[in-house]
């Protein structure tokens, strides 16, 4: 007879405390840790930076798009816009400074569109099945400001939020791809 999960030969499954953990793609073995830290779904753009969302951790469903966060980031194609030699900081005839116009109408269209793209999969397919995190522009790519460091800051860091972003949109087109994930998991 079949697992009702599909055919996951190769995957791992172990228990700890009570609580079993499974895995249907892996059959790595690793040790487990005495305490298992549950990454929560509260983000804090003003101090998280990216390199806290490629570390291995235990993910709550909600979060589980955090897996599809690349460790190392290759923006090419449709990202390309996000690359360091693609953005700079303009001084504005307001004496303020900010990302050049070219790049900043790039960023709001990419935010936009994967935005939409996200929307659209959760509304038909799976309903709170993610928990989103902020939109890139809530770190500060569309503000100005009087220190030139400060801004450059916001533009790394809303660059940088983006990778997030491209995780839940690759995690849901991932899951549509898949037959078997018709329904949200338990």
């Amino acid at each position: 007879m079949e697992h009702p999960l599909g055919s996951h030969q190769d995957g791992h499954a172990f228990l700890h405390n009570g609580d079993l953990y499974y895995s249907p793609n892996s059959s790595r073995k690793f040790p487990v840790p005495q305490e298992i830290y549950i990454r929560n779904s509260s983000f804090k753009p003003a101090s998280d930076h990216y390199a806290d969302y490629t570390q291995t951790s235990w993910l709550s469903t909600g979060l589980s798009y955090l897996a599809f966060v690349p460790s190392t980031p290759i923006f090419s194609g449709p990202f390309s816009c996000l690359q360091d030699s693609e953005f700079c900081v303009s001084q504005l005839s307001n004496k303020r400074f900010g990302l050049s116009l070219r790049p900043l109408d790039r960023w709001r269209k990419l935010e936009e569109q994967l935005l939409t793209l996200v929307t659209f999969f959760q509304e038909r397919d799976h309903p709170k099945l993610v928990i989103c995190p902020p939109l890139p522009s809530s770190l500060g790519f569309l503000e100005s400001n009087f220190s030139y460091t400060v801004t450059l800051e916001q533009i790394r860091r809303s660059r940088d939020w983006f990778l997030l972003w491209i995780a839940v949109a690759a995690f849901l087109m991932a899951r549509k791809e898949d037959p078997s994930s018709s329904s949200p998991p338990p």
